[in-house]
């Protein structure tokens, strides 16, 4: 399942960082990363791609507390988030 997350972050490199450090995380809960972008005229608008065995599986990760802490640590505007489940049409 391919999700799609939009979100504001308090700084882009910041948050950089905290996202390339938790790359083993997301990886050990199978949860790989397509695109990861921003916005062309604002560095704080984060939109990024991942593939997750599930809905349930990615919501599951994103609701740890130690991932949840280590977002804040990294900057992370938590209430500017959007998560769309997208399905593989073709």
């Amino acid at each position: 399942m391919k999700v799609l997350v939009t979100f504001k972050v308090e700084s882009f490199d910041q948050w950089l960082d905290g996202f390339r450090a938790h790359q083993a995380a997301r990886e050990a809960a199978h949860i790989r990363d397509l695109f990861i972008g921003r916005h062309a005229d604002d560095e704080c608008a984060i939109v990024c791609l991942f593939e997750a065995p599930s809905e349930a599986a990615f919501n599951e990760f994103m609701d740890k507390p130690e991932n949840v802490e280590a977002g804040r640590q990294a900057g992370y505007v938590m209430d500017s988030t959007t998560i769309t489940m997208l399905e593989d049409v073709m």
